[in-house]
C-alpha cells in the first residue's frame, strides 16, 4: 500500500476548476473529523477559536465536496485594515485565503504532531480503522490529483541553502526598490493571516529571512487554552511558518497592490 508522502498538499483543483481537498488531506479528515478542517483553517488564517470557521463546505450538488472561504471574513478584514491597506477590498482577502489553501504544503510530521500533542479523537479508536480503510482504498490516487498551479501564482520565499530562507526573486521583482524591511513586513502580514503588528519574519543584515522565535513561543503559551498552554512548542509554530513561507503561492495580481504604493514615482 502506498504510504502518505512526507509533505502533504492540502488542496487541488477538480475537473470544474474548483478547489477541493487532496486525497492525502482527506485521510486526516477521516481520522480526525472536523478538527482536521479547523487545523487547516488555522494554518491559512490565525490561531484562535473564531478562525476555526474560516472554511465552509459547498455540499449541494457538488461531488466531491468543495471548500470555500466564508463570505463574512472579507468584510471583517477590510474593517480591521482598511486604513493601512485601502487597496484591499473584501474579495481580495478571500482570494488570498483561497490561494493559501490551494498552495499550502505541510510536512506530515507537523500534521501528526498537532493531533498527537492535543490528543484529538483519542477516545475514538474506530476512526483509526475508518482511516485505514480509506488509505487502502484511495492510496493509488495520492498525488495524482495534484495539478500544477497557474504560472501567475508566485512563490513568496525560497530555500537559501546554508544561509536559510530568502525572499523569492518574483517578490523582489514586483517590490522593486522597496526597503527590505517593508517587504518582509507585508509578507509577514499576509502569511500570518492578516494579524496586526505580528512580524513573524524579519531580515538579518545579509538579507536572509529569519523566523521570530519569540513570537512563536508566545503562540505556544497562548494557544490553545482549552488543551493546555504549551502543548505545541515554539519550534512547532516555527516549522509551520517555514512551511508557509516556502510553499504558499499567490497570484501576482493579488500581490502587486501591496507593493505598488511604495514603488510609484
Amino acid at each position: 500500500m502506498k504510504p502518505l508522502s512526507d509533505h502533504i498538499q492540502i488542496a487541488t483543483d477538480n475537473y470544474r476548476g474548483r478547489t477541493v481537498f487532496s486525497y492525502e488531506y482527506k485521510y486526516y479528515e477521516k481520522k480526525y473529523s472536523w478538527e482536521a478542517k479547523a487545523f487547516i483553517a488555522h494554518c491559512i488564517s490565525q490561531w484562535g477559536d473564531q478562525y476555526e470557521h474560516v472554511l465552509d463546505y459547498w455540499e449541494k450538488g457538488h461531488n466531491p465536496i468543495e471548500p470555500e472561504v466564508v463570505d463574512y471574513w472579507g468584510p471583517t478584514f477590510v474593517e480591521r485594515f482598511g486604513k493601512e491597506f485601502p487597496q484591499c477590498d473584501a474579495n481580495w482577502y478571500r482570494d488570498i485565503l483561497r490561494a493559501k489553501l490551494r498552495s499550502l504544503i505541510l510536512p506530515k510530521n507537523i500534521i501528526e504532531e498537532y493531533f498527537e500533542r492535543l490528543e484529538i479523537a483519542k477516545d475514538e479508536p474506530e476512526r483509526d480503522e475508518y482511516s485505514r480503510q480509506y488509505l487502502e482504498r484511495f492510496n493509488t490516487y495520492f498525488s495524482s490529483d495534484i495539478k500544477p498551479l497557474p504560472s501567475d501564482y508566485l512563490n513568496i520565499g525560497r530555500d537559501g541553502g546554508g544561509n536559510g530562507l530568502k525572499l523569492s526573486h518574483d517578490i523582489l521583482r514586483i517590490a522593486k526598490n522597496m526597503d527590505i524591511k517593508k517587504i518582509v513586513k507585508i509578507v509577514s502580514w499576509v502569511l500570518s493571516g492578516f494579524t496586526k503588528n505580528f512580524d513573524i519574519f524579519y531580515p538579518d543584515s545579509k538579507r536572509n529571512i529569519k523566523i521570530n522565535i519569540n513570537l512563536c513561543n508566545t503562540l505556544s503559551k497562548n494557544y490553545p487554552e482549552y488543551f493546555g498552554k504549551g502543548s505545541l512548542s515554539g519550534e512547532w509554530f516555527k516549522e509551520i511558518y517555514k512551511a508557509k513561507f516556502l510553499s504558499i503561492r499567490i497570484p501576482e495580481g493579488l500581490l502587486k497592490p501591496q507593493f505598488t504604493p511604495y514603488t510609484e514615482d
